[in-house]
């Protein structure tokens, strides 16, 4: 089995698989495993998927619930205890006890990088089958890896592992693998049992309800679900009740004959018209757009008075009408032998443009209230984002401001750095008096001082000495 035809990595639900095999149930109740096995009831395929795309290794948002994933989470969902060694498949590790799990013709065996399922005693088979479809998911059932062993040994007590940090390890390498490759989705995504197992218990928590969530995130509620996962019924139980019925065209011999044979249901219906001053007697009362099927002119003198009537009626108050329950009539049965009269077709296409009416403004409604909250949610959305905006914008220009701040500061200190150092001089004892005497005063011509000092002392050496 190549990699890209992998089933769905997935649990199952419930531990059916233990109840059937008392001795790997006993395993599992001894490693505090089997409660979180009855805990996996289902999984919702499309909030696992989101949930391998956004995870980082700590926390998820989906929609705008943000939940905190970790290895203390998966303990509190769970109900895993979190004893045991820290371990993960990915560690190396050579000192793991494998070869009591094979047979004696194959316990001499060297290990190279895996061995067929056959190998193994038959009492532990059934056990690492049991690892494989409640704990790594992988779906390859006729092979057994080294890291296969680390689990069997804590399964049997020899050398238990924190299974809370295993399972953590487990989604944040399936989500980075997702993230790295998202045609590869269908593929890698692994344990969506226990993403939805860790949604709900969090929802909980937080008082939201699970269908609510589903719902207001666009996911398929478990309705939908639970309908889709029906098996298709035959054409037969396909098509509707109302579309199997037809009626048929009976003669009036045929039905004379057999009066008590096709019984129809009667309904009344009662319909109310404003009286309308100055009402047109035209044909057409209600403007419709299409024509009256049977014209006056076609109709012969003594089936006018009857349609007058009847408008008559409308005008001026209510009228009471029985009608029956019409049926889809084949195209084979439409010439009939019955007579229509002209009365009875204008009665059924008022009703017919009547209930359309009804029909289209309640659909109308619908659709407008679900647009209405759709255009709600998308103006949150925009406003979260515009504060979010807002405080990036702000963030950078304090950035910015900091930086060039910085930027001075550094140009200081490497021209104070490059600036060659002055030398020092010898100078006479009274210059730096003077100059300390210039800088006290304020004085501009600090350095013309020590030229005239020099002057003089250099006169005073020249000039004899009055004693001699």
């Amino acid at each position: 089995m190549t990699k890209t035809s992998l089933p769905l990595r997935t649990e199952l639900d419930g531990a059916w698989y233990l109840d059937a095999h008392p001795k790997v149930a006993e395993h599992f109740k001894a490693a505090g495993v089997y409660r979180y096995c009855e805990k996996l009831t289902g999984f919702h395929r499309q909030v696992a998927e989101v949930f391998a795309q956004g995870y980082n290794g700590r926390t998820i948002t989906i929609g705008r619930e943000e939940f905190h994933v970790d290895e203390a989470a998966i303990a509190e969902c769970t109900e895993l205890p979190r004893t045991g060694e820290c371990w993960f498949k990915t560690t190396h590790s050579t000192d793991v006890e494998f070869r009591s799990y094979l047979e004696p013709v194959h316990s001499g065996l060297i290990w190279n990088k895996e061995i067929p399922a056959d190998f193994l005693k038959p009492e532990w088979q059934a056990l690492l089958k049991a690892i494989k479809l409640y704990i790594t998911c992988e779906g390859r059932y006729h092979r057994v890896m080294f890291y296969h062993f680390r689990l069997l040994n804590h399964f049997t007590g020899r050398q238990p592992i924190n299974l809370p940090h295993y399972l953590h390890q487990t989604l944040k390498k399936m989500s980075k693998q997702v993230q790295a490759k998202p045609s590869k989705l269908a593929t890698r995504l692994s344990n969506p049992g226990l993403i939805t197992l860790l949604i709900k218990e969090l929802l909980r928590k937080k008082g939201i309800e699970w269908n609510a969530f589903l719902f207001w995130n666009e996911f398929e509620t478990e309705a939908a679900q639970q309908e889709a996962a029906k098996p298709q019924q035959g054409k037969k139980g396909a098509t509707p009740r109302s579309s199997r019925r037809r009626r048929r065209a009976v003669s009036p011999e045929a039905q004379e004959a057999q009066p008590s044979a096709s019984k129809k249901k009667r309904s009344t219906r009662k319909l109310s018209f404003e009286k309308v001053e100055g009402a047109s007697r035209e044909p057409n009362p209600l403007q419709l757009p299409y024509p009256d099927s049977e014209s006056e002119d076609e109709q012969p003198q003594e089936t006018n008075e009857p349609a007058q009537d009847l408008d008559q009626q409308v005008q001026e108050g209510e009228l009471h009408i029985e009608t029956t329950d019409l049926e889809e009539v084949p195209p084979s049965a439409e010439h009939s032998s019955e007579p229509v009269s002209p009365k009875r077709s204008r009665t059924n296409m008022l009703l017919q443009e009547l209930f359309r009416s009804r029909d289209n403004e309640k659909q109308t409604k619908i659709h407008n209230s679900h647009l209405i909250q759709r255009n709600v949610k998308l103006y949150d959305s925009c406003q979260e984002v515009i504060a979010i905006h807002n405080k990036t914008v702000e963030r950078n220009g304090w950035l910015m401001r900091e930086n060039a701040r910085l930027y001075r500061q550094l140009r200081l200190l490497r021209r104070d750095k490059d600036k060659p150092a002055e030398p020092e001089q010898s100078r006479p004892a009274g210059l730096d008096t003077l100059a300390a005497i210039a800088t006290i005063l304020g004085e501009d011509q600090i350095e013309e001082l020590p030229k005239e000092q020099t002057r003089r002392s250099s006169r005073l050496k020249k000039a004899p000495s009055k004693k001699s």
